[in-house]
């Protein structure tokens, strides 16, 4: 039996603005890069060409009802 998988860890760059750190670090898995990649994207996840990550909060993508 062979297994393998992809597990990605994003850690925001803006770490200033989380007091609460509740989207830092965040964590999506899926058989290629590309998977987890697309997953964090949905999920409000941003990166951005110079490789910095951005979370849903910083990025701007953040619902405005969800409380820390």
């Amino acid at each position: 039996m062979i297994a393998r998988g992809y597990l990605l860890h994003i850690y925001c760059d803006l770490q200033e603005n989380h007091p609460s750190r509740a989207y830092s670090p965040a964590q999506y898995t899926g058989e290629t890069f590309g998977e987890c990649k697309k997953a964090a994207q949905s999920g409000g996840w941003l990166f951005t060409r110079d490789g910095k990550h951005l979370c849903p909060r910083c990025s701007g993508k953040r619902k405005a009802k969800e409380t820390e």
